[in-house]
């Protein structure tokens, strides 16, 4: 792929990560999309920061316990890590730890 259709593709995800945290009408969390970087921010002001490597053409994400690095598989149409770990259940399994609750993006 790309650097161009990486990056639209890339951009198009964390569009489509600020929809999800949106559709969960939840208070315990804030975030920010801008510049290619989402920043959420819980509650006890731990954050995940999600953000387009253009260099790598990966998805990285930091959390407090991890980072994770997520290339676009054309053969699922998802973003995974190297493990074969999921963008949205990565990052549903931490909210839901971090929360307490069930979390679904």
């Amino acid at each position: 792929m790309d650097e161009r259709d990486f990056v639209n593709k890339a951009e198009a995800e964390l569009g489509r990560l600020d929809d999800a945290l949106t559709d969960l009408e939840r208070d315990d969390f804030d975030w920010q999309l801008s510049d290619g970087v989402l920043t959420v921010e819980l509650a006890d002001k731990s954050k995940i920061i999600i953000s387009v490597n253009r260099p790598a053409k990966e998805i990285w994400v930091a959390m407090k316990s991890q980072g994770l690095h997520f290339f676009f598989d054309p053969t699922t149409a998802a973003w995974r890590t190297q493990s074969g770990d999921e963008l949205y259940g990565s990052l549903s399994a931490y909210l839901t730890e971090k929360l307490g609750e069930p979390i679904s993006l």
